[in-house]
């Protein structure tokens, strides 16, 4: 479900389908990277959030995340998936944290290396770090599940 629907947004698409059809599962896609924008689809009940430009891949772990039951709803009883991402998030070091919030402002890989006084092949290090223990394959994923679950602003 694309966010930019004309007439009717993705996101009220979203809540009126998911009340509609409870089962239907439901992977937002938009061009934004705005915690607003996967809050709002959140809430509406969408099941995952994927920004553009897509590649397969991405789509495909989305997708297999969704059908197995995966939601990036909270809940009081969160399913496997989404409790073995937070088990992951917990592993990740205050300098993966670190690189990871600065990526998220959209600092280059060259500017975050100087802000925090190491080499850019030591940033690639961390993000590779980072895209393994969330069990990503890139950094909008990645940046994806932190501010979904609220690690990153």
């Amino acid at each position: 479900m694309d966010i930019g629907l004309p007439g009717m947004n993705g996101i009220e698409c979203t809540r009126r389908l998911r009340l509609a059809l409870p089962q239907l599962k439901i992977v937002m896609t938009s061009g934004l990277l705005d915690t607003n924008s996967m809050n709002q689809s959140v809430e509406a009940g969408a099941n995952g959030y994927l920004t553009k430009p897509l590649l397969p891949a991405q789509c495909l772990a989305m997708f297999t995340f969704a059908l197995t039951g995966g939601s990036a709803a909270r809940s009081d009883k969160p399913c496997r998936a989404a409790h073995d991402a937070e088990n992951h998030l917990m592993k990740l070091t205050a300098r993966e944290i670190e690189v990871m919030d600065s990526l998220g402002k959209g600092q280059p890989y060259k500017e975050i290396a100087s802000n925090l006084h190491i080499s850019s092949s030591t940033v690639n290090f961390h993000l590779q770090s980072v895209f393994r223990k969330l069990q990503v394959s890139n950094k909008i994923e990645a940046l994806n599940k932190l501010r979904v679950r609220g690690h990153l602003p």
